[in-house]
């Protein structure tokens, strides 16, 4: 007879805290953001409609609107809470990963971008004006970055060298390396996909079949991988906030990093224009003489 799910480790989860102080470091932090990131289609919104349903141990529910037909994929950011102390974030999905999709990255994990529509070129006057007015808020909301890969997905060395880039960009960040949730655990590339992001440092990577519109019927093994997942986001999240809380106006230098970068961004985007311009005013100039 199949065992069910821990019900100690859902109510334990369900009942969660954050502890202050953690390890004598005391923080302002109350509420936990698990920020998924990840490539579009490849179980963001279908890992949210598992924990929703796992944790609560309710039957499958699309909540998101994953996999439907009516619709399009995911273009925003919408927070579905799990817990009064818990979220999770759903997340449009990265394209290329190029340097517009990562600078995005970087602006969310430092909390320097609104819920809603996601945009790969943001104007670094969004983020001054964001950048304001957290300077004067308290930051009472931890961030833990979540990596959703496909094993079923073929890989390429952009997305790849991509990837290394965000899961070092949020280490740096936050404090942690991303969490690696393997989706489609069962193709026969998953061990390949585990390894690879073992070598780029992480080392919480947990591979699982989400609940789906076709795949509705709970299972004792996936609903404890969701539960070991949650409680992991939990743990992390604390090592995060010791690390972060200790490291004085952490805040103030992420952000200003982020706003130099945007604004770098800007100054070259414009200097490639005026070249361009001054090309196609040296051809008309060439015509008119002709």
């Amino acid at each position: 007879m199949e065992q069910p799910a821990p019900d100690d480790l859902r109510e334990r989860l369900r009942r969660y805290n954050i502890p202050n102080p953690i390890e004598n470091v005391r923080h302002q932090f109350n509420h936990i953001f698990i920020m998924l990131f990840g490539m579009m289609g490849h179980g963001k919104s279908s890992l949210i409609n598992s924990c929703i349903s796992v944790l609560n141990n309710h039957n499958f529910q699309n909540v998101t609107g994953a996999g439907n037909k009516d619709s399009t994929e995911t273009t925003g950011r919408e927070i579905h809470n799990l817990t009064r102390t818990l979220s999770i974030v759903d997340n449009r999905g990265f394209n290329i990963i190029n340097d517009d999709e990562l600078s995005e990255a970087r602006a969310q994990l430092r909390a320097l971008r609104d819920m809603g529509e996601v945009k790969w070129d943001n104007d670094y006057k969004d983020t001054l004006q964001v950048f304001r007015i957290q300077m004067t808020a308290d930051q009472t909301t931890f961030l833990v970055p979540v990596l959703v890969f496909s094993a079923e997905t073929p890989q390429n060395s952009g997305d790849m060298n991509g990837l290394s880039t965000f899961v070092s960009d949020a280490f740096r960040i936050t404090g942690i390396h991303p969490i690696l949730v393997i989706t489609h655990s069962s193709s026969e590339n998953q061990s390949r996909v585990n390894k690879k992001f073992r070598d780029l440092g992480i080392n919480h990577r947990i591979s699982l079949e989400n609940y789906t519109t076709n795949n509705t019927l709970h299972n004792p093994d996936t609903d404890k991988k969701i539960l070991q997942f949650l409680d992991t986001c939990m743990s992390e999240a604390e090592r995060g906030i010791k690390t972060t809380a200790a490291r004085q106006g952490h805040f103030i230098n992420q952000g200003t990093e982020q706003l130099q970068h945007e604004f770098n961004t800007l100054l070259s985007k414009k200097e490639k224009e005026i070249e361009n311009l001054k090309k196609e005013l040296q051809e008309k100039n060439k015509c008119s003489i002709l």
